[in-house]
Order: structure tokens, then C-alpha cells, then sequence
């Protein structure tokens, strides 16, 4: 069976999955596709955001410099975790700092590996 979804090439467009409406709709400028100039209405797309979480969905509206995609949450892909699988040692340890977003979620970042 073949889907939208199943075509050779999907573009991919980076997001904010905070930024979507109560219809599921997010706004995202278009020059962060993968093919801008080829985006039209009704065309399935792949979302993105910078953690590596995804899902797919369709272009709803264009104009010259935004595009809206109504995503489709029941495909969402979670980013995959990361695993330190060596010891860490103390300097390591302190260049760590640990962020909280919001109750589930937990960023780290190391500020310089040599």
C-alpha cells in the first residue's frame, strides 16, 4: 500500500514542536526545509526538531517566507538517548551543568571535551 508518507524523497523541515496551535498546526520559517522552493500545499513532510525528536505531517499554507504543517503526532519518533558507556572523570565531571526544562525534561551539556 502506498501512503503519502512512503514516497522516495520527503523533505524534512527543523521545528519547535512548543510552537504548534490547539489544531496541531506549527508555523516554521521555510527556509529550514530541506527543498524550500519545492514545498506546496498538501505535500507530506518530515518534522524535525534540534533534539532529534520527529513525526510526519502535511503542508496546510505557504507563503514567501513561512510554511505551516499540520503534524501528525501518532507517527512521533523520540530522539534516541545518548549512553556514556566510559567512566567520567572529576575535571569531565565538572564541566558538566545540568538543565531542567520542565519536570520530565533534563538537558546536559559539556562545556569542552579535549
Amino acid at each position: 500500500m502506498t501512503t503519502p508518507f512512503s514516497t522516495p524523497h520527503v523533505p524534512i523541515l527543523r521545528v519547535d514542536f512548543n510552537n504548534d496551535d490547539d489544531n496541531d498546526v506549527i508555523r516554521a520559517l521555510r527556509k529550514r526545509a530541506s527543498d524550500p522552493e519545492r514545498l506546496h500545499v498538501g505535500q507530506a513532510i518530515r518534522l524535525e526538531d534540534g533534539e532529534g525528536n520527529a513525526c510526519l505531517g502535511h503542508v496546510v499554507k505557504l507563503s514567501d517566507t513561512s510554511v505551516w504543517v499540520k503534524a501528525l503526532y501518532s507517527t512521533w519518533i523520540d530522539a534516541t538517548p545518548v549512553t556514556i558507556t566510559q567512566d567520567l572523570d572529576a575535571e569531565l565531571l565538572r564541566q558538566i551543568r545540568f538543565t531542567t526544562d520542565s519536570d520530565t525534561s533534563t538537558s546536559v551539556e559539556i562545556a569542552s571535551v579535549a
